[in-house]
């Protein structure tokens, strides 16, 4: 049945895509449900007014204009200066 709800897509590597996929199998879910679930779980634990956000855009070497995560306590602004 068709769904009116937003849709988002993402990329993962093959590595990425076979661990999610072998999860889902394994607690028989679908890999949809993972990633509505994780990114739920995300902005509830993200969700403030001054939201800081563990990323950084700085480009990679392959990806012009790829986010890359990374881990840091200092607020964005400190990570990746405008």
């Amino acid at each position: 049945m068709p769904t009116s709800k937003p849709r988002i897509s993402i990329n993962l590597s093959e590595s990425e895509y076979a661990e999610l996929s072998a999860l889902a199998e394994r607690h028989n879910l679908s890999m949809a449900w993972i990633g509505h679930k994780a990114i739920m779980e995300f902005m509830e634990q993200n969700r403030a007014e001054t939201l800081q956000l563990p990323l950084s855009f700085a480009k990679r070497p392959s990806l012009s204009r790829a986010p890359q995560i990374v881990s840091s306590s200092e607020p964005i602004s400190k990570v990746h200066p405008s």
